[in-house]
């Protein structure tokens, strides 16, 4: 890709026109270098796209800790829970805890 951020997980900041989207995560999908700016997809169940400055976007590479969505193998099937936070996405991950069930992380 051309730029920095292209194809990157990131997180949005700094955003004063949505202030509701900063902390939210997004994927880098175009550049735009007329404008300096990016497409990007929020990872969110609506995956709304967006186009933002670079001066809004932070990389934030995917950790166990902020998954964005878990791959799970139970009776023969496998199912995905994606999540709007990694607030939701770490209580899931706390109850299969609690459960002793160990889920997969992907990317």
């Amino acid at each position: 890709l051309e730029s920095e951020l292209g194809g990157r997980r990131c997180e949005i900041v700094n955003l004063l026109v949505q202030p509701e989207l900063n902390g939210k995560t997004c994927v880098a999908d175009e550049y735009l270098p007329g404008s300096n700016q990016y497409n990007v997809t929020l990872e969110t169940k609506s995956k709304e796209v967006l186009v933002l400055s670079p001066d809004n976007l932070k990389r934030r590479d995917r950790t166990p800790q902020d998954c964005g969505y878990y791959i799970e193998f139970k009776n023969g099937r496998t199912i995905r829970h994606d999540f709007d936070s990694s607030e939701e996405c770490r209580a899931f991950v706390a109850a299969l805890n609690r459960d002793e069930t160990q889920p997969v992380v992907t990317e």
